[in-house]
């Protein structure tokens, strides 16, 4: 008897013992427990949806926010740049003004006026530059390949190591300019330095014109 007391025991101790139900889910009948889980569920659906949504109300801020302070950019012909490229400047008058390494890439700035500008590193790729003043303008590094400089002034302009095309030769004048290191094609030198304005000496930089160009 003893030892079927103790196997009784060992039995009890080991079945597992269910959980006990609250005060409420007592009382209530198995419909009622159903429809509070059911209750449960949708409350964290609805949690999950609002999560959710505020997120993406905070993405969807955050893109605005990007898109106002983007600068907005004019598409140049070659590069994707930006500044002054694209875009009518003719007859405007930019004297004296500081725009390095600017770009006005594909421009039209027919008669525009840059006299003593600063338009170091500047780029004139493809800009249409017909009758355009740069006399005394300071164009060293400056990129001027395939430009329209029909009827342009160079007179007393800086060109050092800029960067220029066959449209030299339609240049009004380039009394006084110093193209030292200048990129020249090498096919227009006889004709520039058969010109009659080649002799004048740059005032800023004491150069004369055919000395830069290193004519013979």
């Amino acid at each position: 008897a003893t030892a079927e007391r103790a196997r009784a025991r060992r039995k009890a101790h080991c079945e597992p013992r269910a959980r006990p139900l609250s005060a409420a889910a007592v009382t209530m009948g198995p419909a009622a427990r159903g429809e509070l889980r059911a209750a449960g569920k949708k409350r964290s659906t609805a949690a999950n949806a609002a999560s959710a949504a505020a997120a993406a109300a905070a993405a969807a801020t955050v893109l605005i926010a990007m898109a106002v302070m983007a600068p907005s950019e004019v598409g140049a012909i070659s590069g994707g740049g930006k500044d002054y490229a694209s875009k009518d400047w003719s007859g405007q008058d930019f004297s004296g003004g500081k725009y390095v390494g600017k770009d006005w890439s594909g421009c039209i700035a027919r008669s525009a006026v840059f006299r003593g500008a600063d338009l170091r590193g500047a780029r004139f790729f493809k800009a249409d530059l017909q009758s355009a003043d740069f006399s005394r303008a300071d164009l060293s590094s400056a990129s001027l390949e395939g430009a329209n400089l029909r009827g342009t002034l160079l007179s007393d302009a800086v060109l050092n190591g800029a960067y220029l095309g066959e449209s030299l030769l339609d240049v009004e004048s380039v009394e006084g300019a110093d193209f030292t290191e200048a990129l020249v094609p090498a096919n227009i030198l006889g004709k520039l330095c058969a010109r009659s304005d080649v002799d004048a000496v740059n005032s800023k930089t004491g150069v004369q014109t055919k000395e830069s160009l290193m004519c013979p």
